[in-house]
């Protein structure tokens, strides 16, 4: 799989839901099978840095949609409205079953637009 960079943009205190589509192929023709996989994705201050939101706590809910060869990222907006940060990087790999590599599948920057109106 090659991964794909997208940045994320989020608005202080609202949802932010996203889906990747998983492929086989690097030509992005074939879907994966994801049944029985897992997902992580981290957001961090920069690569390497500080942990901001984590899908191993209730940062981030990972959903795996295995036939359909998805991952669906949702963060609350309960959880964006606590940040107080404005840039960050952040990847999310998914993870086969034993003895499959793992594959990061998007990455990129994360920007914070503060919330203005409360």
């Amino acid at each position: 799989m090659k991964p794909t960079r997208y940045n994320l943009p989020i608005v202080q205190g609202s949802d932010v839901d996203f889906t990747v589509q998983i492929y086989a192929d690097d030509g992005h023709t074939t879907l994966q099978n994801i049944t029985g996989w897992t997902a992580k994705m981290q957001i961090r201050d920069k690569p390497g840095g500080t942990i901001l939101a984590d899908s191993s706590t209730s940062d981030i809910t990972l959903t795996i949609n295995g036939p359909a060869g998805e991952v669906l990222a949702h963060i609350a907006a309960s959880k964006t409205s606590t940040f107080t940060w404005v840039e960050g990087a952040y990847d999310l790999f998914v993870f086969g079953p034993s003895n499959t590599p793992t594959d990061c599948v998007l990455f990129g920057d994360v920007t914070v637009q503060p919330q203005v109106t409360v």
